[in-house]
């Protein structure tokens, strides 16, 4: 999730107790535990659209890439078998 830092000061401290972060990237782009209306949440900015620091944009894009299968030479053949 993105916060929107122009929502107010208690709306984002509001949000971060409310929600489980699991991960920070920085002060306003966490990894939080999935909650119905989740993202209708007043502190929430549209991550699409936002401008994020190259740090915040490496991060997210990472964050997107974990969850793509990986496949890897070899992956599932027995030790002995010859290279593909």
């Amino acid at each position: 999730m993105l916060l929107d830092l122009r929502a107010p000061p208690e709306e984002l401290d509001r949000f971060r107790r409310s929600h489980r972060v699991t991960h920070s990237a920085s002060p306003r782009l966490l990894v939080v535990v999935a909650e119905p209306g989740l993202a209708d949440d007043p502190a929430v900015a549209d991550l699409d659209s936002a401008e994020l620091t190259p740090d915040e944009a490496l991060f997210a894009a990472a964050w997107a890439l974990r969850s793509e299968p990986e496949h890897r030479r070899g992956e599932g053949r027995s030790w002995g078998s010859p290279p593909e």
